[in-house]
């Protein structure tokens, strides 16, 4: 067998309910066959326990339990665990082993593992041959141990327990085979929250899981006598924290803690870069005054370049957000702290338009602390920007049900599913987001509350819908069809079984042709939902806001505020804008930022629709003669947008740009030199 556990599969479905069948085959590499057996099995125990069986809905699995059942059932599976751990967890779990306990021998590790004992050497020369995080050295005197650099082998270590932490392994589970006493381990999640309120700030519950289980291995390792040594890239570290303001104040907080008289200095510093680098929900503690200025560049050129405008309280908020997303990734990023993965691909290709402008407005910051944001890190900021641009009105006086958020997963992907969930269901009305130990802390608060929407399972007799921190658009689909079902009694076209439709007509009525009725029956139903695929599609309007008349092609030489009054001129005729918007765009530029520019040759000046935007519209100058934009960038198409909102243009100018990003179609449209040829291009293209 694969080594695949029937626990493992049931944790998938409860903690994801509506999670799809080919999902979980990806992640456990399983064929449908392999699928099927670990399904009938998690039936199998379900039924043994007394549950209800597993529900399948067109691939997707539900479990027909209530919260409390499933907290029951598995604790009930943990206390009676049988299985053997996989291989791929057990080549998680040995390093974490070594690195906590001395004298380990491979018939220790077998013990741990419940594995035979040639298991268990098998096991050592995968991870020798395979990993080459750690370089393992065995002697009959020592067993084995982790050898080289302490930094880079404590970090790594931290990359192992993320894995296993997304493979649901708690501390709870992990401590027993590391060695850790549970009472230990509850003493430094203790330790943690004390922490919290020294700073004024919450980890998210991942984190508080994950770094009391890393100190409680920590301290065991420094107690083998294994330290941080001067002379090594840590001492770099060091003196490059000296001066971080952001630093001292952690490190004093952790040291007031007093958490063992073996620590060292270095250890304590060490520490406050983990708890830095940890992803936070809410943070009332500001300490890096450069960074909060440069947060406001951000903003500033997210706003330019994206060609929307954020409301005053819009941006307070914004700041706020980010900085407390950023801060912890600087430190992730220049001392290589891993951060946790919330299984975003299903995702990214949504909001894919926004994250190389996220890329290009977060320069300043990469700069300056000399840093450079990965794919990930970039992502993760994008989304914080995104939940700002999925507000919509919901100040409609109506009776709501009055809902809460509960999400354990950091500021950039609560904010966004909370955004998310309001725009969703605009007949329910969402006080906020919060995490789950704010929920249980304030009962009396939230009292009003009917209904939660909550990435965890969590005790509550209020009505509640357990959902993934990151919404794909089948997990959206599925969600407001049992919302709908649940608060509103609605039942979706798509759920109507053909069968039950004709059982009910034959009662009530002669039914002289099944077979016909059963295709008109089958016929109106794909035909209404590939209606609603259609009417989902985004359509640009490029073509219709930009009219052959507002394509202009000149032989002139012109300079910067020259082809900016000359691409507006359309506009201005038509009473798009004022003259104020023009002026706007010319006196606001600045060449140190050549934000305007989209792709070599291309730019789109622009600026806020309260500059003197009277309606949406769009208008080209094709240059003959190059314009500069900065000393670096010369531009020969410039198409000028006029945006009434921070929305009604997004589709037309994302068309424009994604045909402007493949080389060979951006070369064409520079090669035309007449209006008439550059519109029949546009049209066909777009």
């Amino acid at each position: 067998m694969d080594g695949t556990t029937v626990e493992e599969i049931f944790m998938e479905i409860a903690y994801h309910p509506g999670i799809t069948k080919k999902r979980i085959q990806e992640k456990y590499a399983l064929d449908d066959r392999k699928i099927e057996y670990y399904l009938k099995k998690v039936n199998e125990l379900l039924q043994n326990l007394n549950y209800p069986p597993l529900t399948r809905r067109k691939n997707h699995l539900w479990m027909s339990l209530n919260e409390e059942e499933v907290l029951n059932l598995i604790s009930e599976i943990r206390y009676n665990k049988t299985d053997v751990i996989n291989k791929n967890h057990r080549l998680l779990l040995i390093p974490l082993i070594i690195f906590s306990n001395r004298h380990m021998t491979f018939q220790k590790l077998a013990n741990k593992l419940k594995v035979s004992k040639n298991t268990a050497i098998n096991d050592i020369k995968s991870l020798r041959k395979d990993v080459d995080f750690f370089e393992y050295s065995f002697t009959r005197k020592e067993g084995f141990m982790i050898i080289g650099n302490e930094y880079e082998i404590r970090t790594n270590i931290m990359r192992y327990l993320y894995k296993l932490m997304n493979y649901n392994w708690t501390s709870e589970l992990m401590s027993p085979i590391v060695g850790i006493e549970l009472n230990t381990l509850y003493v430094y999640k203790e330790f943690i929250v004390k922490l919290e309120k020294e700073l004024q700030t919450q980890f998210s519950s991942y984190q508080i899981e994950l770094l009391s289980l890393f100190i409680s291995c920590l301290f065991k390792r420094i107690d083998n006598g294994f330290y941080l040594k001067s002379g090594t890239k840590y001492s770099k570290i060091q003196i490059e924290l000296e001066d971080d303001e952001s630093f001292k104040k952690m490190l004093d907080a952790i040291y007031k803690f007093k958490l063992s008289p073996k620590l060292s200095t270095e250890d304590y510093k060490f520490l406050a870069i983990q708890f830095l680098s940890a992803n936070v929900i809410k943070s009332e503690w500001h300490t890096n005054s450069a960074l909060a200025n440069m947060v406001e560049t951000v903003i500033d050129l997210f706003e330019v370049k994206y060609i929307i405008h954020f409301s005053k309280e819009e941006r307070i908020r914004l700041k706020d957000m980010l900085y407390q997303h950023i801060l912890p990734a600087i430190y992730r990023l220049k001392y290589g702290t891993p951060y946790e993965d919330y299984d975003i691909e299903r995702v990214v290709k949504k909001y894919s338009d926004i994250f190389p402008i996220v890329k290009q407005s977060l320069k300043p910051i990469e700069e300056h602390f000399q840093i450079f944001f990965t794919e990930i890190e970039t992502i993760y900021v994008g989304l914080i920007f995104q939940s700002f641009l999925t507000n919509i009105d919901l100040s409609i006086e109506i009776r709501r049900p009055k809902a809460m958020v509960i999400c354990e997963n950091g500021i950039s992907v609560s904010n966004l599913l909370y955004e998310s969930l309001s725009k969703m269901f605009p007949m329910i009305h969402f006080i906020g987001n919060i995490s789950v130990r704010e929920f249980y802390d304030n009962p009396l608060i939230y009292r009003d509350i009917s209904v939660i929407f909550s990435t965890s399972i969590i005790n509550t007799s209020k009505t509640l819908f357990i959902i993934p921190p990151l919404l794909s658009e089948t997990d959206k689909k599925v969600l407001q069809t049992k919302v709908q079902n649940t608060l509103f009694d609605i039942i979706s076209e798509s759920e109507v079984n053909i069968d039950d439709l004709v059982k009910v007509m034959k009662k009530n009525g002669d039914v002289y042709d099944e077979v016909s009725l059963r295709r008109d029956i089958r016929l109106l139903l794909s035909e209404t939902i590939k209606e609603e695929k259609i009417n989902i599609l985004p359509k640009s309007n490029f073509n219709t806001l930009l009219t052959e008349e507002r394509i202009k092609f000149t032989r002139r030489k012109f300079d910067f505020d020259e082809a900016i009054r000359a691409v507006s001129e359309p506009l201005l005729y038509d009473k798009c804008i004022t003259k104020d918007y023009t002026e706007k765009i010319i006196h606001s530029y600045n060449e140190d930022y050549p934000y305007f520019v989209i792709a070599p040759g291309v730019a789109i000046p622009h600026a806020s629709f309260n500059d003197g935007v009277k309606r949406i519209g769009l208008s080209m100058l094709m240059l003959e003669y190059p314009v500069p934009f900065s000393s670096q960038l010369e531009v020969s198409c410039i198409l000028m947008v006029a945006p009434i909102d921070n929305h009604s243009h997004r589709n037309a100018i994302q068309a424009f740009y994604n045909l402007v990003k493949n080389t060979k179609e951006r070369e064409e449209l520079l090669s035309l030199k007449n209006s008439k040829s550059i519109k029949k291009f546009l049209m066909k293209k777009i």
